[in-house]
């Protein structure tokens, strides 16, 4: 078979190959199946029910009475004592009411004064929230969290209570311009969630089920007073399947994080990835080490991992002390031998939290040198420790 022919029949195979492969290369159009459900003009008009929103001191707000009687009109904010100043009304408690509660209140005061009132009130600002979480978090406590986050930095640096009327009148002026070409008040607000509590009390421990959190908060008067409370499933959240898991929070609210019975590392996991937890945490390593002082290891590190990261033990040790403040005030002390084959998360080898302290002590060799050692010191020159240990020892 000469070259020739060689070259033919190649060609004819790679045209062969192109034709049976074409498919495999041809871009395909993907289309979704046929939909015929279309969105109405009813889907505009989903507005979020704010109706749950308690006011109180630091909230401001902006009050439109009616078409007619911009003299009313106003941004007001809600002081310390619960108390907000108004035209023709002048001073009123409003907080403890929500912002529908407080409409329909205003509405009936402004019919002595306006024909047919029509009383908007929008949100300016939102107070900081105050929130309490307990249960298995690694800090547990009060924290309080921005009430909102919003591009408008003026806003956020103003104060908000016991102001005059002339600031907020100027303050007034500041949001008019502002939002100049807005009908209203519109802006980017992002409110603190359920995430945003956990990750600032330090995160998750082991032992969290963040399948069952249980959150309550102070129910509106219209709707019984006292408090509600519901139950989250945060890994819904965490698993992208379910954000609305991640609850918006309001002020007052309470989050306990139950405990599970053994540790959940999958979950740690998560929380890790998601940046609900640190990704490190610091640990203090001290006696026979390598590396004694501050060790930064994984959330997910056990006791011997971080000594491994410390250097190892010294051939000669002791006893393991570990040392752990716990949330309740009390400390979890534990003393036993080191084992390199110890289970993670069993008593002799935990997972360790921030701050936990891990001591490794001394032999019984060591402290008997020392002792010696000691106890000639004020001969050295006259006879070795050496020498001293021998009269000791020798009949």
């Amino acid at each position: 078979m000469n070259i020739q022919k060689i070259k033919i029949l190649g060609l004819q195979f790679l045209l062969l190959n192109q034709m049976l492969l074409v498919d495999l290369y041809k871009p395909k159009q993907i289309s979704a199946a046929e939909n015929t459900n279309q969105p109405s003009s009813d889907y505009i008009k989903q507005i979020p029910d704010s109706s749950y929103y308690i006011l109180g001191p630091g909230d401001v707000l902006s009050l439109k009475v009616a078409e007619e009687a911009t003299n009313l009109n106003k941004i007001f904010n809600i002081n310390g004592e619960g108390i907000a100043n108004l035209q023709r009304l002048n001073r009123i408690y409003a907080s403890g009411l929500t912002i529908g509660e407080l409409t329909e209140i205003l509405n009936k005061e402004y019919s002595a004064y306006v024909n047919e009132p029509d009383v908007q009130l929008l949100m300016v600002r939102y107070r900081p929230v105050k929130v309490y979480i307990d249960g298995e978090v690694e800090e547990p406590g009060l924290y309080v969290l921005k009430g909102e986050s919003s591009p408008f930095e003026l806003l956020e640096e103003e104060e908000e209570e016991d102001a005059d009327d002339d600031k907020w009148r100027q303050f007034s002026d500041i949001i008019s311009v502002k939002t100049k070409g807005l009908s209203t008040l519109d802006r980017s607000v992002f409110f603190p969630t359920l995430i945003d509590a956990i990750r600032k009390s330090g995160g998750i421990t082991m032992y969290s089920d963040l399948t069952n959190i249980k959150v309550t908060r102070i129910n509106s008067i219209s709707e019984g007073s006292g408090r509600i409370g519901t139950k989250v499933n945060l890994i819904e959240t965490l698993d992208l399947k379910d954000n609305s898991q991640n609850l918006r929070l309001l002020d007052g609210d309470t989050i306990f994080v139950s405990k599970s019975n053994k540790p959940i590392l999958s979950q740690i996991s998560k929380a890790i990835k998601s940046n609900l937890n640190p990704k490190f945490i610091d640990v203090y390593l001290g006696g026979r080490v390598e590396k004694p002082g501050v060790v930064t290891v994984s959330k997910v590190a056990s006791l011997t991992e971080a000594i491994e990261i410390g250097g190892g033990a010294k051939v000669l040790k002791g006893p393991v002390t570990f040392l752990r403040y716990n949330s309740d005030g009390k400390i979890d002390r534990r003393k036993f031998g080191l084992r390199a084959s110890a289970p993670r998360g069993s008593y002799k080898n935990p997972f360790l939290r921030d701050g936990d302290v891990i001591y490794i002590g001394k032999s019984l060799l060591n402290v008997t040198t020392e002792v010696v050692t000691e106890i000639t010191a004020p001969l050295q020159g006259l006879v070795s420790a050496y020498g001293f240990y021998k009269i000791l020892t020798d009949e």
